[in-house]
């Protein structure tokens, strides 16, 4: 992942450092690529194919999320100026200290949820970024599924995508980084980076949109102009 800034102070910030975190992942998955349908193809490289397309769509995931929660830290803005979904982060912070190294948490109902809500309105947005980040572990359909879910983001734009990272990618990445022998073929290793690219290319776009427009702030508090 790209060394992140503690602070980002404007949404063309934010994005420059997205697109330069994808450009960087771009360029390594499109060489491998060329290798994958070249002569000098090995089975070393149809193998590896696998494990760096997962690690670049993890990567990039968690450097798309880390970028956008460094934003809202550094906004000056309360939770009650922002979208209730983002919420989602905190309320899932405070949970898993709750629980400590338990992978079973308590079920919030809506009442719950309001509630809390609530009583964050004045807060001022103080995510802990690491905390939230750590714990992720595996990026697979069901966490790319919360994080854009709650940015609010069109899953049916991920869901082919999604669906073959879950059957396909995360199980031979698994595999292979563990220790087995399996086999890759030339078609399972480019469709793999080409999977990969694909999701980049969207998450780039989807992320770099609410941080450019700031849609996640409040309608009544958005500025009337983009700010530089």
């Amino acid at each position: 992942m790209t060394t992140l800034p503690s602070r980002i102070r404007s949404p063309t910030e934010a994005y420059r450092i997205l697109e330069d975190d994808f450009s960087q992942r771009k360029r390594e998955l499109i060489n491998l690529q060329v290798d994958i349908g070249s002569r000098r193809r090995t089975a070393v490289i149809l193998r590896s194919a696998v494990l760096l397309a997962y690690a670049h769509v993890e990567g990039a995931a968690k450097a798309d999320l880390s970028v956008l929660l460094i934003r809202l830290n550094s906004s000056g803005l309360t939770w009650g100026g922002v979208s209730d979904r983002l919420a989602y982060f905190e309320i899932d912070h405070r949970i898993a200290r709750q629980v400590g190294g338990s992978t079973r948490r308590p079920v919030i109902c809506a009442d719950e949820t309001t509630t809390f809500l609530r009583s964050l309105a004045d807060a001022p947005i103080r995510l802990e970024v690491a905390d939230l980040i750590r714990p992720i572990g595996v990026v697979n359909a069901p966490t790319v599924r919360k994080i854009l879910a709650a940015c609010e983001f069109d899953l049916s734009a991920y869901e082919a995508s999604l669906g073959f990272l879950d059957d396909r990618l995360v199980a031979r990445r698994h595999e292979i980084a563990h220790g087995s022998l399996v086999p890759v073929d030339q078609i399972t290793a480019d469709t793999a980076v080409s999977l990969a690219l694909s999701l980049l290319d969207t998450m780039l776009k989807d992320f770099g949109n609410l941080l450019v427009t700031q849609s996640y702030v409040l309608s009544r508090l958005r500025p009337d102009r983009k700010e530089k």
